[in-house]
């Protein structure tokens, strides 16, 4: 700590750097050279910096036009608020909800709707927490970003011996361009497609 010097009677501000400590309270003592008997003593509290992780997230992939909505589960040892979610790109996630855990449970639910990320593959999204007015957290949560995401397939089940009518239905589809299926690495029949949803005939033996 630096050496400050005045009269008697002046207000001191004193600026040090906390060592290293664990989660608690520590005691503290600030003492003034040459006069043994002007001792001021105080407590400094530390806090555990990783208050929260991701216990688990569903779904995991999400459409690369946003849209998503995404369920994560933190495991916290402190209350929090969430200040906002956003991913890479700055882009903010909308209806973001947090709700409180169960009796003994732990883990707090946060629900938001993804914005649209600027990349494919394996990204991320952060969840920005507050616990109080001096501490706060980034939370990042790992997602993977596919370009388009089926909303609907009808039917969900069919025959082993395939040839019954499948219809696939997601956003920002084409109804010109050529569109490739396959069930189990063996190709479908398109037989009509338009920009929300492509029909085909399911293959014989694509079951594994």
């Amino acid at each position: 700590v630096p050496e400050a010097s005045g009269h008697s009677g002046a207000t001191f501000n004193v600026q040090f750097t906390a060592p290293a400590l664990v989660e608690g309270v520590a005691r503290c003592g600030a003492f003034v050279t040459g006069h043994p008997a002007n001792t001021a003593n105080f407590t400094i509290k530390y806090l555990n910096p990783s208050f929260a992780t991701v216990a688990r997230t569903t779904p995991s992939f999400v459409r690369k036009d946003g849209g998503t909505s995404v369920l994560v589960w933190l495991n916290s040892n402190s209350p929090f608020t969430i200040t906002r979610v956003f991913n890479a790109d700055g882009a903010v996630a909308t209806s973001v909800t947090l709700s409180l855990p169960s009796t003994g449970s732990g883990l707090y639910q946060v629900r938001f709707t993804t914005p649209p990320f600027s990349q494919n593959g394996q990204q991320a999204i952060t969840v920005e927490l507050k616990m109080s007015a001096i501490l706060s957290q980034n939370v990042s949560v790992p997602l993977t970003v596919y370009p388009k995401v089926l909303d609907s397939v009808l039917p969900a089940s069919g025959s082993l011996d395939g040839g019954f009518p499948v219809t696939l239905q997601a956003a920002g589809l084409s109804a010109t361009a050529a569109v490739t299926v396959t069930f189990g690495g063996r190709p479908a029949a398109v037989t009509s497609q338009a920009a929300s949803s492509v029909s085909v005939t399911a293959p014989s033996g694509a079951a594994e």
